[in-house]
């Protein structure tokens, strides 16, 4: 977005009115509702303020208003049924869960995967291993849980700091098991009685 001085006597264009000056304040509404009716086309990095969350100055990041500072969340994805984990190498993963293409700034993040429960195949030195892609790229290798002897169970909690690219990235989690077998990953609907979802959470670092 352009940035343009006003010198006494100039000519204050709508265009200019418009796409520059309005764009270059911190605009105050009501709520999120009536701001999403008033721009229907924000520009990244374009600031407003809303009445029912005083103190607080949001930005658009491309995808969704952010609160400026507040280590925010970006995106919340999750599942309620679990999988089973059938294959034996990371190329052909079991697709676990993914969240949705979102535009990025090119500021560091933290990605973090949650799963209630999650079981190693039922051999003697199962291993699951669990990665985190963007989009077909694969990016690291975000934990793994092994057993000695068959079936090992345990919840998985697992974070990575990392700073990706400015532009769109669609993050995504994967597991496969070695040598054999199959292994699992669980969830549930959070109600009483059931176990948690298991999710994908991005939040600004």
């Amino acid at each position: 977005m352009a940035y343009k001085l006003v010198n006494p006597g100039d000519e204050a264009l709508a265009a200019d009115v418009n796409g520059l000056y309005m764009s270059q304040t911190v605009a105050r509404f009501s709520t999120a509702a009536a701001r999403t009716a008033a721009i229907a086309a924000p520009a990244v990095n374009q600031l407003s303020m809303l009445d029912n969350n005083p103190g607080n100055v949001d930005y658009w990041n491309g995808t969704a208003w952010m609160t400026a500072g507040s280590g925010g969340e970006l995106q919340y994805t999750q599942i309620t049924a679990g999988l089973a984990v059938n294959t034996y190498n990371a190329a052909g993963s079991n697709l676990v869960i993914a969240g949705p293409a979102q535009t990025y700034d090119g500021t560091a993040v933290v990605i973090e995967f949650f799963a209630p429960a999650a079981l190693t195949p039922n051999v003697a030195g199962g291993v699951l291993n669990i990665d985190l892609w963007d989009a077909s790229s694969a990016v690291c290798q975000l934990g793994q849980l092994s057993s000695s002897s068959p079936n090992l169970g345990a919840p998985l909690f697992l974070r990575r700091r990392i700073t990706p690219t400015a532009g769109s990235h669609t993050w995504r989690v994967a597991a496969w098991v070695g040598p054999s077998g199959a292994g699992q990953i669980a969830a549930g609907s959070g109600v009483a009685g059931a176990l948690s979802p298991c999710y994908l959470r991005v939040t600004k670092a």
